[in-house]
């Protein structure tokens, strides 16, 4: 199982509930996109887009939803 990168986003915070509230959105970002089969483009779009909307850089967000993809794989 390979581990998420940490946003960029996450250590330009300037308190630990901004950080905190990042990574919950993240989670749930990632929980949505599993739930849903991990679904190739461009039915992934909306979950590139919410990760954008909360800050994660656009290579970030196709590697989260990549590593994502990848686990779900290896455990199938």
């Amino acid at each position: 199982m390979k581990t998420f990168p940490m946003p960029a986003v996450v250590h330009e915070t300037k308190d630990l509930e901004s950080t905190f509230a990042i990574l919950d959105e993240c989670c749930k970002i990632i929980t949505d996109y599993r739930e849903a089969g991990c679904p190739g483009f461009p039915e992934s779009n909306p979950f590139y887009d919410r990760l954008r909307s909360v800050g994660v850089e656009p290579h970030e967000a196709l590697d989260i939803l990549a590593t994502t993809w990848d686990n779900t794989e290896e455990n199938v």
